[in-house]
């Protein structure tokens, strides 16, 4: 599902507001699916809000 990670990434640049239903509508993909694999992509740094104001958010990575 690289392209999925690569409009996240996009999304993310640009300031854009990303959510799962909106990312399973863009790719014509099932909410679950895409919820899966951005999990498996940035494990610990993604975090899913609810609501009017939520959406998918990608922390930074951690630098040493």
């Amino acid at each position: 599902m690289q392209k999925v990670i690569d409009s996240v990434e996009a999304k993310s640049v640009a300031g854009e507001k990303i959510s799962v239903i909106g990312l399973a509508k863009e790719f014509n993909e099932p909410v679950k699916k895409i919820r899966e694999s951005l999990e498996s992509h940035y494990g610990v740094r993604v975090s899913f809000r609810r609501g009017r104001t939520g959406g998918v958010v990608i922390a930074p990575e951690a630098t040493n």
